[in-house]
C-alpha cells in the first residue's frame, strides 16, 4: 500500500458524509467503533477549516448567524479542501460559493461582504514588496519621471461594489457588539451606490479608501500590467481640474501602493 493512497483515502473520508468504505478498507475493528473512533478525527478537521473561513469572514458568520455560517462553511470545505500546507489564503473561491449562498436566499449583497472582506484578508496577507514613497518621488528627475515604468504592489487590491457595503458591515459588527441577534438591525437601508473602494496595507492592518471612478480605473490599469506616468496622465486627460491627477500621484506615492519595473 502507497502512503499517498492512504493519505489520499483518508483525507477523501475526513472531509466527505460517507466514510463506510474507507473504515471497511483501512480500519481493523468493527464498523460502528471505527465510525465514533474516525469522527474525532473529522471533526477536528472540519472544525478547524471552518474556524479558517470565520477568522477570514466575520462579518459574514455574523450576518448570517454562527449556525447558518458553519453548516454552509462545512458544504464548501467538502469539495474545496486546502490545496497548501499553510492556510493564510485558503478562502479566496469562498466568495462566490457565500454570493450563491445569497442568492438562494434573495440577499444579494451577501456576496459583496465576503468579497470586501477578502480584500482585506488578501491586503492584510499579501506579499512584501519594496514600494515607492513620497521621498522616491522627491527624487525623481521631472524629465524622466513620465517615462517611470511602474506597477500595483501585489498587496494592493480593488473591489467594486454595488450595494453600501461599508456601512453593512460596520452595522453588522455593531450588532454583534450589542449581542443582538440577525446581523442587520431594523431600520438600516441596504442601498445601491455603486462604490470602488481601493485596500492597502499600512501599520500592521489593512486599510480602505473610496475612489472615483476614473482614480479606480487607473488603479485597475495599473494592476493589470506595468503602465508609465505617462499612460496614466492621458488616462485624466478629460478632467479639467490638473489637480485631480496631481492628487492621484500624491496618493500611489503617500500609500506606498506602486512597486518600480
Amino acid at each position: 500500500m502507497l502512503l499517498k493512497n492512504l493519505q489520499h483515502a483518508f483525507k477523501e473520508a475526513s472531509t466527505s458524509q460517507n466514510a463506510k468504505d474507507f473504515l471497511e478498507t483501512y480500519l481493523p475493528y468493527e464498523n460502528k467503533e471505527a465510525q465514533e473512533r474516525f469522527a474525532i478525527y473529522k471533526n477536528n478537521i472540519m472544525g478547524s477549516l471552518s474556524s479558517v473561513l470565520a477568522d477570514a469572514f466575520p462579518a459574514c458568520e455574523k450576518l448570517v448567524g454562527e449556525d447558518f455560517f458553519r453548516h454552509k462553511a462545512y458544504k464548501f470545505i467538502e469539495k474545496n479542501l486546502p490545496q497548501k500546507a499553510a492556510l493564510l489564503h485558503y478562502g479566496h473561491n469562498f466568495v462566490g460559493y457565500f454570493e450563491g449562498v445569497g442568492r438562494e436566499n434573495n440577499y444579494g449583497y451577501w456576496g459583496e461582504v465576503a468579497g470586501f472582506e477578502w480584500a482585506q484578508h488578501a491586503c492584510y496577507y499579501g506579499a512584501d514588496a519594496q514600494t515607492l514613497s513620497l521621498q522616491d518621488l522627491a527624487t525623481f528627475d521631472e524629465e524622466v519621471f513620465g517615462s517611470l515604468i511602474v506597477m500595483l504592489a501585489p498587496a494592493i487590491q480593488l473591489l467594486k461594489t454595488t450595494y453600501n457595503i461599508q456601512d453593512i458591515i460596520e452595522v453588522v459588527k455593531i450588532a454583534a457588539n450589542d449581542k443582538e441577534e440577525g446581523g442587520i438591525k431594523e431600520g438600516f437601508e441596504i442601498n445601491k451606490t455603486y462604490d470602488c473602494y481601493l485596500f492597502y496595507p499600512a501599520e500592521s492592518k489593512s486599510c480602505v479608501e473610496k475612489m472615483s471612478p476614473v482614480a479606480f480605473k487607473a488603479l485597475e490599469a495599473l494592476q493589470k500590467a506595468p503602465c508609465s506616468f505617462e499612460d496614466l496622465a492621458a488616462m485624466f486627460a478629460e478632467q479639467e481640474d490638473e489637480a485631480v491627477f496631481a492628487s492621484f500621484i500624491t496618493l500611489l506615492f503617500d500609500k506606498k501602493l506602486l512597486i518600480r519595473m
